[in-house]
C-alpha cells in the first residue's frame, strides 16, 4: 500500500472481493467523487468472522484479482493489511490502522453495501467503530430503502453514526452470481475487468477441479456438433442451478450433466454395434428405438474411458431419457435439466416444466416424462416400461 501520509481523506472499502467486480469499482468511485477522497483503499479480507472461511477462496487470488482491478485508477490502492493479521479480522481494527498511517486529523470513510448496514451493530465494538469514521452507504438494486432508512436512523440514534446514503446506478452485479457463470461456463465478460476474467480463467478459480473433467470436456466437445454442444452446456448450467436449490452433489451433477449425451450423435448402427461389444443389454423397445441407447453408452464410456465410478452418477446418465423406478435426486435433476435448459425452445409442456423445476421438483419430472410420453405416441412407437414405472413412482409422491 502506498504511503498515507499527506492525505487528508481517506476511503476504506472491505471485502471478501471473491472475485472483485465493476460493481465495487463503480461504488469506490462514486464515494471518492462525493467527499472528495484522496486515496481509497481496497482491502481484502483476510478469515471474515461472518463468514465460512472454507467457503472463501484463497487469500492471494483475492488479493491478486484486487490489485488487478485497481491497477487502473491511481487513486485507488490495494492493502494487504487484513490478509496479514492473523486469526480473524475485525473492521475496527482495521481502522485504527488506517488511521494510524493518514495526518492527525485525516477523515475516514467506510464503504459499505446496503445490506451490511443492519449486522454494524453486531461487530466488534460497533460504538468505538463509528466514532472513528464515516460510513458510506451504497445502495444496491432490490434492496428496501424503507428499510434501508430504518437501520440508518438506528444507528444514527443510537451510536451518533454519520452515515451518508448514496445512490447508484441499477448495475446489479453480484460475486455470488460472477462464481455462479464461471461454474456454469457462462460468460462473465463486463461484469469484471478484463485482467480479472483473464486471472480467473488462467487460474481455473470457481470451477470444478478436476485435470481428469477438463481432459473430458474437449473429448465431448470434440464429438458432438455445435448445437448439441451447446445443449449440453445448456444442461450443465440447469442441473447446477437445480442441485444448488434441492441440496444435492454440485460435482455430481456437473458430471453427469456433461457426460449425458456424450454418444448422442452416434449412428444407429455404431450404437448397437457397441452395445454388443460393452455387454449392454438391449431390449425389444431399444431396438426399434436406437436413440434410448445413447443414455446407456454415455455412462459406459463415463466409465471405462474417464473412471467415472460413483454408482448415483452413472445411474443418473444412464436413466435420463426414460427415467427409472425410485429415482434418486440426481435421476431427477439430470432428468428434468435436460428437457429445461436455457437453449430449449420447442419441447412439450416446456413453460409449465419451469414454472414447477425450483418449486415441486417431482411434479416437474412427472410433466417432463408426460411430455416424453405424448411425443413417443404421436410417432406411434411403444413408451419404455421404465418410463411407465418412473411416472407411477412419482405420482405417488
Amino acid at each position: 500500500m502506498k504511503d498515507l501520509s499527506s492525505c487528508k481523506r481517506v476511503a476504506i472499502m472491505g471485502g471478501t472481493f471473491d472475485p472483485i467486480h465493476h460493481g465495487h469499482l463503480a461504488a469506490a468511485e462514486a464515494v471518492r467523487h462525493r467527499f472528495g477522497i484522496d486515496r481509497v483503499v481496497l482491502m481484502p479480507a483476510g478469515r471474515p468472522p461472518h463468514k465460512d472461511s472454507d467457503a472463501v477462496t484463497q487469500s492471494e487470488d483475492r488479493y491478486l484479482m484486487t490489485a488487478l482491478a485497481a491497477a487502473g485508477n491511481p487513486l485507488f490502492d490495494v492493502s494487504r493489511m487484513e490478509l496479514d493479521r492473523p486469526g480473524a479480522s475485525y473492521t475496527v481494527d482495521t481502522v485504527k490502522e488506517v488511521m494510524a498511517m493518514c495526518q492527525r486529523k485525516a477523515k475516514i470513510y467506510l464503504i459499505s453495501g446496503a445490506d451490511t448496514v443492519e449486522h454494524i451493530k453486531s461487530w466488534k465494538n460497533p460504538q468505538e467503530l463509528l466514532s472513528l469514521c464515516s460510513v458510506a452507504v451504497v445502495s444496491r438494486p432490490g434492496y428496501s430503502f424503507k428499510s434501508l432508512h430504518s437501520n440508518i436512523k438506528h444507528l444514527k440514534d443510537e451510536y451518533g453514526a454519520k452515515i451518508y446514503l448514496i445512490e447508484m446506478p441499477a448495475l446489479g452485479i453480484s460475486s455470488t452470481e460472477i462464481r455462479d457463470r464461471v461454474l456454469k461456463r457462462l460468460p462473465i465478460k463486463y461484469l469484471v475487468p478484463e485482467s480479472v476474467e483473464q486471472y480467473i480463467a488462467k487460474q481455473g478459480l470457481y470451477r470444478i477441479n478436476d485435470s481428469i473433467l477438463d481432459e473430458a470436456e474437449l473429448m465431448v466437445q470434440s464429438s458432438l456438433s455445435e448445437k448439441r454442444w451447446r445443449h449440453t452446456l445448456g444442461v450443465i448450467q440447469e442441473s447446477l442451478s437445480l442441485a444448488r436449490a434441492y441440496g444435492a452433489d454440485q460435482y455430481k451433477a456437473y458430471v453427469a450433466a456433461l457426460f449425458h449425451d456424450c454418444s448422442k450423435e452416434m449412428a444407429n448402427d455404431d450404437k448397437l454395434k457397441f452395445c454388443a461389444e460393452a455387454n449392454i443389454k438391449v431390449d425389444d423397445i431399444m431396438k426399434k428405438q436406437p436413440d434410448l441407447l445413447h443414455s446407456f453408452i454415455s455412462a459406459e464410456i463415463a466409465r471405462r474411458d474417464y473412471s467415472v465410478k460413483d454408482k448415483e452418477i452413472l445411474n443418473a446418465i444412464r436413466y435420463h431419457t426414460t427415467g427409472r423406478k425410485e429415482m434418486t435426486l440426481l435421476d431427477k435433476i439430470l432428468l428434468l435439466a435436460d428437457c429445461i435448459e436455457p437453449y430449449r425452445e420447442d419441447y412439450g409442456h416446456l413453460e409449465e416444466m419451469k414454472a414447477e423445476a425450483y418449486s415441486n421438483l417431482n411434479k416437474a419430472v412427472v410433466i417432463c416424462l408426460e411430455s416424453k410420453l405424448e411425443y413417443t405416441k404421436k410417432k406411434n412407437k411403444p413408451v419404455h416400461p421404465l418410463s411407465l414405472e418412473a411416472m407411477d413412482g412419482l405420482r405417488g409422491l
